[in-house]
């Protein structure tokens, strides 16, 4: 998370991009991430694609192909996917805390974010 803030805040023309449409987690990345900086939302759901949610437009994964790599930063929003999506971007030629970061993270471990979860799987 530090690596992604420095980065959103050193390289203004930095394209933050969200994955996952349907996320509790947008309230605490606008915390740190001005709605206006987010260029818009992936989702795998074809129902959601092409429409807007939040005010962003949504398209699918496949969309990061017209990207430069290096010109954006992918925060990934689903709680409980992470895993499956960080597999798909990894898939798709992107690096974990390079070119995609997790919003999980952001959310304390009151609210049963990153820490405890790692905690539960034995990862601290």
């Amino acid at each position: 998370l530090q690596r992604f803030l420095q980065r959103a805040l050193q390289e203004d023309s930095l394209h933050i991009i969200l994955f996952g449409a349907n996320s509790i987690l947008l309230d605490k990345v606008e915390r740190l991430v001005p709605r206006k900086r987010m260029a818009y939302i992936l989702d795998n759901n074809q129902a959601l694609q092409g429409k807007k949610v939040h005010g962003l437009p949504v398209y699918a994964p496949a969309h990061l192909a017209e990207e430069r790599k290096g010109s954006f930063a992918v925060i990934v929003m689903s709680k409980k996917h992470y895993d499956a999506i960080a597999r798909q971007l990894s898939a798709m030629g992107f690096t974990e805390n390079t070119d995609f970061y997790d919003a999980r993270a952001l959310l304390s471990e009151r609210d049963g974010g990153y820490y405890q979860e790692n905690r539960i799987r034995g990862f601290c």
